[in-house]
């Protein structure tokens, strides 16, 4: 009887033993299942955040572009409308002296310096 009972408490430390390191091999597995998913979350991740600021980056470019050209047409604008302006002035004075001209009969080239001389 007393061998059997010896024989009982082996046979259940082996099996304890077993169950033991069937479970350790289970956590381990385990383990490692749930790091690799961690990494392969994180490479998405990294990846979604990547494509994101180059898509932010982008974005940021066009808008500076289109600024850029903003600011140029406005510029061209404001060029083109002082131009306007001046030649509208020079068409003014033009038209003054062509009047004045008229007015006094003289011509600008002939008489006008005619007239200095005396």
């Amino acid at each position: 009887m007393g061998s059997v009972l010896v024989g009982a408490i082996a046979a259940t430390a082996y099996i304890t033993s077993l169950l033991g390191k069937r479970d350790l091999a289970l956590k381990e597995e385990s383990t490692k299942q749930a790091l690799a998913d961690l990494a392969e979350s994180t490479k998405r991740e990294l990846a979604l955040k990547e494509e994101s600021t180059r898509r932010a980056l982008a974005l940021m470019e066009e808008a500076a572009q289109r600024a850029l050209a903003l600011k140029e047409e406005s510029t061209q604008r404001a060029l083109a409308d002082l131009e306007e302006r001046r030649q509208r002035e020079v068409d003014e004075q033009r038209a003054r002296v062509e009047t004045l001209e008229r007015v006094f009969g003289i011509s600008y080239h002939s008489d006008w310096t005619g007239l200095r001389e005396k």
